[in-house]
């Protein structure tokens, strides 16, 4: 067994730090916002939703989760 503890203000610094970045290099990104709407549905409707990945770089994986978010 691990114990262990989280800091809330390490963590909520951390969630500030980490939304700047993503907000940053997320500026003129293009979302086709009907497309993660219709994702958003049908995961509130708890249906299967696979996201089947083809990332250019390592950037465009954190962009998906910054825009599902």
């Amino acid at each position: 067994m691990i114990n262990t503890s989280i800091r809330s203000r390490a963590l909520l610094s951390s969630m500030v730090f980490m939304n700047k970045i993503a907000r940053t290099t997320s500026k003129g990104m293009f979302v086709q916002q009907s497309g993660i709407n219709k994702i958003k549905e049908y995961i509130k409707r708890n249906e299967r939703v696979v996201l089947i990945p083809y990332f250019r770089t390592y950037t465009d994986f954190f962009a998906l989760l910054y825009a599902l978010w």
